[in-house]
């Protein structure tokens, strides 16, 4: 199986590329220019690790009491940022950075009607 390498995108702070994308696992490099910085935004449904190969960025995530958090990630550094929490990042330094999406699967993804069991009777 060929998983082929997306385009690189033009983003307003820099580029961006798919390099890995199958099932639910989505894996691109950004590179984001100084000063630079996306919108507020989140996903409805995928996780999202920033991973700092090179650079520094600030990762701000917007908490629903009005707080925020805030955090400075520099080269070997990450963080997380679960589904439906608004953030958003500014590049600090000319960065290099990977981004993955993951989608969680549910454990209590499942409504039962009956209860199974063993029939005493033979089919």
């Amino acid at each position: 199986m060929h998983i082929p390498v997306g385009p690189v995108l033009g983003k307003v702070w820099g580029t961006t590329q798919s390099i890995f994308n199958f099932n639910n696992v989505d894996v691109n490099r950004l590179l984001s220019t100084a000063r630079g910085y996306c919108s507020e935004h989140y996903h409805n449904c995928k996780f999202s690790r920033l991973f700092v190969l090179r650079g520094k960025m600030k990762v701000t995530i917007f908490r629903d009491n009005n707080a925020t958090d805030e955090i400075v990630l520099t080269t070997g550094m990450c963080t997380d940022v679960p589904p439906c929490v608004w953030h958003k990042f500014e590049t600090l330094e000319d960065s290099d950075t990977i981004e993955i999406y993951w989608v969680a699967l549910d454990d209590g993804d499942i409504e039962r009607r009956t209860t199974g069991g063993i029939s005493s009777q033979t089919m």
